[in-house]
């Protein structure tokens, strides 16, 4: 009992209750006051969602995703970067302009630094 109990304080202490907002037509997510810019798509879903952090061995996803929302067409979640096809220059997109930013199938994409703050995060408003 004591080990549930302590993996049960582990969790509350590393879940943030805190929803992340992104706002797909000015590609930002905010936590609060602090926006941050994502690469997002024309069909990124909207709603409110919870978030499941999921690992995944695709180096591309170097390691985890939160994944947000699966239907027919496959699953939804913010991630870092994917770089998988070089020609999308994915990276420099994300420092550019707000039409740069609209070029992912759905998913929502952070910089490194941006999801390590995101993941904590369980919960997604997507407007």
């Amino acid at each position: 009992m004591e080990v549930l109990s302590t993996i049960i304080t582990s969790l509350a202490l590393t879940t943030n209750p805190v929803p992340i907002v992104v706002d797909v037509q000015s590609a930002t997510a905010c936590i609060q006051d602090d926006c941050y810019p994502v690469l997002v798509g024309k069909n990124t879903p909207k709603g409110t969602f919870g978030l499941q952090l999921s690992t995944t061995p695709d180096p591309l996803y170097k390691g985890s995703v939160l994944a947000f929302k699966s239907d027919s067409t496959g699953t939804y979640a913010i991630h870092r970067v994917w770089n998988g096809k070089p020609s999308e220059r994915r990276n420099q997109r994300l420092k550019g302009t707000v039409s740069d930013r609209l070029i992912t199938n759905g998913c929502i994409n952070a910089s490194d630094d941006t999801y390590e703050i995101f993941k904590s995060h369980r919960k997604v408003i997507i407007k």
